[in-house]
C-alpha cells in the first residue's frame, strides 16, 4: 500500500513538472516571438540623428522647443537652446540622450487603428481639444520633418520589466505598444543647462556679504588650504565656523532652477543683498540677490585683473543678461546675516 502511494505521488509530481515546463516553454516562445517581431519606430534613425537641428515636445502642459546653434569654431560643439526661455543654453547631453533614446524605441505589438478609441490610450492628435498625448517631432536645419510620434499613457506591466507605453506615428492610424527608455521632460526649465557658474571654493580668498540696513560681514583667508575666518565678529562673540566655511562653496557648481531675461523680469535691484566673491587669482564676482514670489532670484557680474580679465569678460557676456532663480538652500549658505554667522547665546552655552 505504501509503495502504491509513493507511486501515485511520484506520478502527480511528474505531471505537475511536465505542465510547468510546457507552460514555461510556451511563455518563452511567445516572448521570443515578440522579441523577433519587434520593429524599430524609425528604422532609418541612425542616419537621421545627426541631421536633427530642432526638437519639439508638444503636450498638455505646453510646448518645449529645442534648437541647435552651430558652433562658430568647428573645433567646438554646437549649442542647443531652449526657445521658451529666450534661447538660454540647454543641457546638450540631455538632448543628445533624447535623440539617442528615440532611436532605440521599438514597436512591440499593434493595437487599435480606430480613432474613436485613441482617447483611451491618450493618443488623440494634439489639434483635438483636451488631447492628452505628447507629440515629439524632429526637424533638420531647413525645417524639414525627420520623424514624429505621439506618446500616450504607460502600459501596465508586471514586475520590474522594461518600460512600455502606447504610441502612434504622426499621420498614421495604427497604434502600438512601444518599449524604450524615452520619457521626455515636459517643462522648458527641465532642459536648461543647470550650472550657472563654477568657482571652486579653493580659489576663494575673500567674501563680503552686505544686507541692506545691516553691518557688512567679511570672511577671508591668506591661503587656499586654510579655513575661512570671520573678520567682522564683534568682540566677545564666537563665529559659527561651519557657517563661515560654507560661504566659500557658494559659487561652486551653482545650479539654477529657472531663468528669465533682465528686461522681462523687470525687477528693481536697489536695496538688495549683495555678495562679492574675490579669488586668489584676481577675479571678483558680484551676486545681487532678492526674494520674490517665484523664489530666490539673482544677477551676476564680474571684474578681473591680469589672467582673470578674460574670464570676467566671458562671465559677463554669458550671465549679465539674465535673472536666475536659484535653490533657496544653496543661496542661504552665502547670504547669511551677521547674526547667523555667530554662535548664539544658547548654542554657546553648550560648548
Amino acid at each position: 500500500m505504501m509503495e502504491q502511494k509513493k507511486l501515485i505521488s511520484l506520478t502527480v509530481l511528474t505531471v505537475v513538472i511536465v505542465a510547468v515546463t510546457a507552460f514555461a516553454v510556451s511563455q518563452y516562445r511567445q516572448g521570443t516571438a515578440l522579441q523577433i517581431n519587434r520593429i524599430a519606430l524609425d528604422p532609418q534613425w541612425e542616419e537621421k540623428a545627426e541631421q536633427v537641428f530642432r526638437v519639439e515636445l508638444d503636450g498638455p502642459d505646453g510646448t518645449v522647443t529645442l534648437w541647435r546653434e552651430p558652433a562658430a569654431d568647428p573645433s567646438e560643439n554646437d549649442q542647443w537652446r531652449v526657445a521658451e526661455r529666450h534661447d538660454y543654453a540647454a543641457d546638450n547631453g540631455k538632448i543628445w540622450q533624447l535623440i539617442s533614446e528615440y532611436g532605440e524605441l521599438e514597436l512591440v505589438e499593434p493595437r487599435t487603428a480606430d480613432p474613436e478609441l485613441y482617447e483611451r490610450l491618450f493618443l488623440r492628435d494634439r489639434s483635438q481639444p483636451d488631447a492628452q498625448s505628447l507629440a515629439v517631432s524632429f526637424a533638420d536645419g531647413n525645417g524639414n520633418l525627420l520623424s514624429a510620434a505621439l506618446f500616450g499613457k504607460p502600459r501596465k506591466t508586471s514586475g520590474q520589466g522594461e518600460r512600455q507605453f502606447f504610441l502612434r506615428r504622426v499621420g498614421e492610424a495604427q497604434t502600438w505598444v512601444a518599449a524604450g527608455r524615452l520619457d521626455p521632460a515636459r517643462l522648458p526649465s527641465a532642459w536648461l543647462n543647470r550650472e550657472v557658474i563654477d568657482i571652486s571654493q579653493q580659489r576663494v580668498r575673500e567674501v563680503t556679504i552686505n544686507h541692506p540696513g545691516k553691518q557688512l560681514s567679511r570672511v577671508a583667508r591668506e591661503d587656499s588650504q586654510q579655513p575661512m575666518q570671520l573678520q567682522t565678529a564683534p568682540d566677545g562673540q564666537q563665529p559659527d565656523e561651519t557657517a563661515v566655511n560654507a560661504i566659500a562653496y557658494g559659487l561652486q557648481k551653482l545650479p539654477l532652477v529657472d531663468v528669465n531675461t533682465v528686461d522681462e523680469a523687470g525687477l528693481d535691484w536697489d536695496d538688495v543683498i549683495e555678495v562679492q566673491f574675490a579669488t586668489f587669482d584676481g577675479l571678483t564676482v558680484t551676486v545681487r540677490v532678492q526674494s520674490k514670489d517665484l523664489g530666490i532670484v539673482a544677477r551676476f557680474s564680474a571684474v578681473g585683473e591680469g589672467d582673470s580679465a578674460a574670464e570676467a569678460r566671458e562671465l559677463n557676456a554669458r550671465l549679465s543678461p539674465w535673472v536666475f532663480v536659484l535653490p533657496n538652500h544653496t543661496v542661504s549658505t552665502f547670504t547669511r546675516t551677521p547674526e547667523e554667522l555667530l554662535i548664539s547665546g544658547d548654542d554657546h552655552s553648550d560648548h
